[in-house]
Order: C-alpha cells, then structure tokens, then sequence
C-alpha cells in the first residue's frame, strides 16, 4: 500500500477524472496519482461514489445553478452501482494478483528463510569444519614440532654415526695394513719355511745316503767277517778231522767262532732296524713340513764291531 494515500487525494482524483469526461476508475486514479494499492483505492473510491450526490448538489449550489433532479442523482447512483460492480471486479482481480504475488513473495521469503537455514546450518558446519581445522593445524604443529626434534636427534645419530663409520673405516684401513704386513711376513715366513724344508731335505737325503752307504759297508763288511768266520770254521773243522789231538782245541775255536758269526748275525739285525728308523723318521719330518736335521748315526759307528785278531792257524 502506498504511503501517504488519504481518501481526500482519491477524492480529488477521482473528480479530476470525471472533469476529463471519464468514469474513475481503480486503475485511472492510480495512473492519476501514480501510487496506491488497489484495495485502498478501492475503498476510497467507494465513499467518493457514495458521496458524489452529495457533493454534486453542493457544487451546484456554490455555482448558482439550480439543484440537480433526483432523476439525475438516481441517474448517478446507477452509474456509481455499475463502476463499483466494474471496480469491484477489477478489485477482485488485482487482489487475486496481488494474492498469487504475496503467495510467490511468501514462497520466495519461505526459500529464503530455507536458504538462511540452510546458510546458517552450512555456517555452523564450515565454523565447526574451522575449529577442526584449527584443531588440526595445532596438532599438525605439534607433530611439526615433533618431527622436527626427531630429525634433530636423526641428524646428530647421524653425525654420531658418520664419525664412528670414518673411525671404523680407519681402523679397517689399519686392520687391512697390518693383515697385508701379517700376510708379506707371513708370505716371507713360508718362503722361508720351504728353503730350511728344502735345505734341510737335502741334508737329510745325503745323510740317508751316507748312512745306507755306511750300512752297505758295514753289511758287506760284516758279510767279509762272516765269510772269514765261515772259512775258519770250516778250516777249524778241517783241522779237527785232521786229528784227534786237536780236537778239544778245534772245539773250543769253532764255539768262538760261532759266537762271533752270532754277534756278527745280531750286529747286522741291529743295523738294518736303525736304517728303518732312520727313513722312518725322515719320512715324519717331510710329512710335518719342517724337520730337525737328523745326527749322524755316530753311534752306529761307535757300535761297530771290531774286528778280533785272526787266529793263528
């Protein structure tokens, strides 16, 4: 509704109207006064037509003219039954407009109180979504903080770990020189192994052959002495057929001479287990890889026989 509008500015609207030669009407008189809402033109309207006799009569009157016939005023309350009908109609019109706009103008406003909930509810979700948020911007700084103090610890293990890996990298650089110095002395120990094995080898090859040539000689010795035995033996046997006087003699000879081919027996016995022993012992030195050079068997030769002066025939 317009603000301001007072039944005399409709009143005077309305004459103006009909002074132009035309029914007023609700939408002339808003076009005349361009505002006003339909309902309250209409209703002004409706006292202007109640009161227009009236008023006729008292124009009539200050104008010196004679007063207007009942035929006219019946005429004009006629007229002013058949606008309020047409008015009416109209008014009814425009309500019912008016009525469908308030109704789009309540389902507008009741889409926005919706959309102000709505608002209001997705308000509320995006302040709570921001406290989370904050609250996860705080968590997200503490565990900075966190991730921060561990990688400090990280990056002094870290430095911790690289000066022991340059201590331990040193001292395996050092184990590494002495092993390869431990491996030359070794090298050089070995080399010098095999030439005392080898020398000492040699040493005891050409004592085995000194000491099998010593025992051929002294075999062959032994064998001349055995033969020399046997030949006296026999030239004793021979002396004892001879005769009988020489018997006890012959006897007595030949038991010497027994003896001493049995001594001579043993020696030689005696002399080939010492040549055993000998390769025996040899053979147990080259297999340990170092070995002591053997004594020459002096007492071998100090145990040589010797030899008995020949009988006298």
């Amino acid at each position: 509704m317009a603000r301001g509008l007072t039944e005399l500015d409709v009143h005077h609207a309305a004459d103006d109207i009909v002074s132009l030669g035309q029914r007023p009407t609700v939408e002339r008189i808003r076009a005349h006064l361009g505002t006003g809402s339909p309902n309250t033109v209409t209703r002004w309207l409706e006292t202007w037509w109640s009161s227009v006799g009236s008023r006729l009569r008292q124009r009539a009157f200050e104008s010196g003219r004679p007063e207007v016939p009942d035929d006219v005023i019946a005429l004009a309350q006629r007229c002013w039954s058949a606008a309020l009908e047409g008015a009416t109609e109209q008014a009814r019109r425009e309500l019912a407009a008016e009525h469908a706009a308030l109704a789009d103008e309540v389902a507008r406003v009741a889409a926005a109180h919706a959309l102000h909930a709505q608002g209001r509810q997705e308000l509320q979700l995006a302040q709570a979504q921001v406290v989370a948020a904050q609250t996860s911007i705080e968590l997200l700084r503490t565990q900075l903080a966190d991730a921060t103090a561990q990688a400090q610890d990280l990056r002094v293990q870290r430095d911790g770990a690289q000066v022991r890996a340059e201590r331990l990298e040193q001292q395996l650089a050092e184990l590494r020189a002495e092993r390869d110095g431990l491996q030359q002395a070794h090298h050089a120990e070995r080399q010098e192994m095999a030439t005392h094995f080898r020398v000492t080898e040699d040493r005891l090859n050409t004592e085995v052959d000194r000491a099998r040539q010593e025992a051929r000689g002294l075999t062959e010795s032994l064998a001349k002495q055995a033969a020399q035995s046997r030949a006296a033996l026999q030239d004793l046997e021979a002396r004892i057929r001879k005769g009988v006087d020489e018997r006890a003699e012959a006897i007595s000879a030949a038991a010497v001479e027994r003896a001493r081919a049995d001594q001579l027996q043993t020696q030689m016995e005696s002399l080939g287990a010492l040549v055993a022993t000998v390769e025996r012992a040899l053979k147990a030195r080259a297999a340990a890889g170092a070995g002591r050079p053997l004594k020459r068997a002096a007492t071998a030769s100090a145990r040589r026989p010797q030899r008995e002066p020949k009988p006298a025939d």
